[in-house]
């Protein structure tokens, strides 16, 4: 893993961990040994907190202090996150006739969060850009992120200093 970020820290800044417990402390601590926590880099983890909390608050180690979590939630009877699983249901079926789904069936939740999450992205991207920012340092992206409330599919998102 440690070559893979070597690789890949000079192309991006932003990097979405895909995995869980031991796997995402292993790519940290990678991360800290090529000095990649030191705020130049953003390392986002899809509701890794709740499946790990136990895990992450019994660590001395502060590799998990550099994680953007994005937690799941599912609203009950919320009218954007119905509104959101009938599109998802309307595309699929203009994707492909042979689609058989219908709003009643189970979207998956991680389809809302990655929307929330390209949402909160593209919406630092777009705020560093209207201010002449330099859109590719992850460390103005984030401080753009904090103290702000986005509106997402499954309600507000918002970051404070620490995620």
């Amino acid at each position: 893993p440690e070559s893979c970020l070597e690789a890949y820290k000079s192309e991006t800044s932003v990097f979405v961990i895909c995995a869980s417990g031991e796997d995402v402390r292993t790519v940290m601590e990678n991360a800290e040994q090529i000095d990649m926590l030191n705020g130049e880099f953003g390392f986002i983890t899809i509701d890794f907190s709740n499946a790990n909390n136990e895990y992450i608050h019994n660590s001395s180690s502060s590799v998990f202090d550099g994680l953007i979590d994005i937690s799941q939630y599912e609203p009950d009877n919320d009218v954007i996150y119905e509104q959101f699983k009938t599109d998802i249901a309307d595309s699929l079926l203009l994707a492909d006739s042979s689609v058989s789904i219908t709003t009643s069936d189970q979207v998956p939740l991680d389809a809302a969060l990655v929307y929330d999450a390209v949402l909160v992205a593209v919406s630092a991207l777009n705020l560093a850009y209207s201010m002449d920012l330099d859109c590719t340092d992850s460390t103005i992206l984030s401080d753009l992120m904090i103290n702000n409330v986005y509106q997402g599919i499954e309600g507000d998102v918002e970051f404070d200093s620490t995620g």
